[in-house]
């Protein structure tokens, strides 16, 4: 850590005060440069991003990094780290806080970086790699700047089909008879769509050079995360994680 780098995290550090405790920079993506620290009065593990000093002067940046955070924290989704607080110390140091993600048992460094910066970051060697389904990989043409893309099937993101139960209660059996016909048909149509676009991603990006691979040894990802479904088993029971493994 060079002198300005040093510089900056103790400014930090006396910007959060005794709240959080500053443990050491995990990265750098796009216009901030994360730490990892231990949020003192609730007991866990958080990051910090912060706005560097020669950015935060500029007021347009200042903006968009606040804004950042501000459209992260209105969002609820797996692939968005949760915000917990904004916050500006009195000399203009702006970051904001949010939820660590543990990317090492997997041998990764994972830190988060706002999708309108990925493509550059990805550009020019800030960021190693990024997961993204591929309707989105596409659509931003990161082909363009990366070369490598494992199919893991790591994730599953169902779409709910969801009704209030007080209007379901005054159909009619006839009508909820075929409200749930055509939700199955529904859930088979999306799927097959779903199969069709993703094949023809695949295709797509491997015409434009990209090295998909498409075979790999999941085992061994299973067997690298033993240890956070130790954790998991400790913090919500072995049972309700054992449901999940074995649901089919």
């Amino acid at each position: 850590m060079n002198a300005a780098d040093k510089a900056l995290a103790t400014r930090l550090s006396q910007a959060l005060g005794s709240s959080y405790t500053l443990e050491g920079e995990i990265g750098r993506g796009g216009m901030g440069v994360v730490f990892n620290a231990r949020d003192e009065r609730l007991k866990r593990q958080v990051a910090v991003k912060v706005l560097p000093p020669e950015l935060a002067f500029r007021e347009e940046i200042r903006l968009r990094f606040v804004r950042e955070a501000e459209t992260a924290a209105r969002l609820s989704h797996p692939h968005i780290v949760p915000i917990h607080s904004v916050g500006e110390s009195p000399d203009g140091l702006v970051y904001f806080v949010m939820a660590y993600v543990d990317g090492e048992s997997l041998g990764a460094n994972p830190t988060p970086v706002a999708y309108a910066e990925l493509y550059t970051a990805l550009q020019t060697g800030t960021v190693d790699g990024q997961e993204n389904p591929l309707s989105v990989i596409t659509a931003a043409k990161l082909e363009q700047v990366q070369k490598y893309l494992s199919l893991t099937g790591h994730v599953y993101s169902p779409a709910l089909i969801l009704m209030s139960k007080a209007q379901w209660d005054k159909l009619s059996p006839a009508d909820k008879q075929a409200f749930s016909e055509a939700a199955k048909e529904a859930i088979k149509a999306n799927r097959a769509r779903i199969d069709e676009d993703e094949k023809r991603a695949v295709g797509d990006l491997r015409a434009k050079g990209m090295v998909v691979v498409d075979t790999l040894d999941k085992t061994k990802f299973q067997a690298a995360l033993t240890p956070v479904y130790d954790d998991f088993a400790k913090r919500f029971g072995q049972e309700n994680i054992d449901k999940i493994k074995n649901y089919k």
